[in-house]
């Protein structure tokens, strides 16, 4: 059926994967109060900062572009060939998962 246009989805491409930080998802981390450096042992205190740094980002998540977010886009790139891939996946996006009835 597709995407009906009072759907929240509505006119939303995905266009591949890529690396988000969780304070920008619906997912929330709740982090514990961590001590100030000159408390923390220097090797437990740098593995918690790279572990707690590493864990805030979500890798391998779809990447969403809201066509209805701006009233225009411009896409510029180098390469003709890989312009016309990016705006290829943007117009198969909206062919599958939007009806032509909008």
């Amino acid at each position: 059926m597709g995407t009906p246009p009072d759907d929240a989805d509505f006119l939303d491409v995905r266009l591949g994967i890529g690396i988000q930080q969780a304070s920008d998802s619906a997912v929330s981390l709740q982090w514990p109060e961590v001590p100030i450096g000159e408390e923390l042992e220097p090797v437990t205190g740098g593995a918690l900062r790279d572990f707690i740094l590493e864990q805030s980002k979500i890798r391998g998540i779809g990447k969403v572009l809201s066509l209805r977010s701006k009233p225009g886009f411009s896409f510029i790139s180098d390469d003709p060939g890989e312009l016309h891939s990016f705006m290829r996946a943007i117009l198969c996006s909206l062919a599958v998962y939007h009806s032509p009835r909008m």
